[in-house]
């Protein structure tokens, strides 16, 4: 039934996220480096890198008329523990939650993309969660 609801709610609102509040959550940040990857002189690390794609994806969202909330600040350094940045989502009503990683595995043949959304082992999805991620996998690997 929530699928449903949500499912209808979604064709009702159309397409546009404008005027929608959609929170990203760059991961990892404060202690918390996420993937270290030396890269000759260079060096990055995950939370790093995905803060920069948060900024900009935040800039271009926010440009189409969406309200934006990083749950990291301006510097890359700072961070919330995940509660907060779950509670920051709840209290702003967002409609929209995307959590950016870039994992990596000690597989060299390991390759690819994976976009989640949410849902429990009862069988519990969200459905614009699930309309979003597709989408976002779809363009990614195109």
């Amino acid at each position: 039934p929530q699928w449903l609801r949500e499912s209808d709610a979604i064709r009702q609102a159309g397409p546009a996220l404008v005027g929608r509040t959609v929170v990203i959550d760059p991961g990892h940040g404060g202690t918390d480096p996420g993937v270290v990857v030396p890269d000759g002189p260079l060096r990055w690390t995950e939370a790093d890198l995905v803060h920069d794609l948060a900024s900009r994806l935040e800039g271009r969202l926010a440009a189409s008329g969406v309200r934006v909330q990083l749950t990291r600040g301006p510097t890359p350094g700072s961070c919330l523990p995940d509660v907060e940045r779950a509670q920051l989502a709840n209290s702003l009503g967002a409609d929209v939650f995307i959590s950016l990683h870039t994992d990596g595995h000690a597989n060299p043949e390991a390759d690819g993309v994976a976009t989640y959304h949410y849902g429990t082992d009862n069988g519990v999805t969200s459905a614009t969660g699930e309309r979003l991620a597709g989408l976002v996998q779809r363009e990614i690997v195109a």
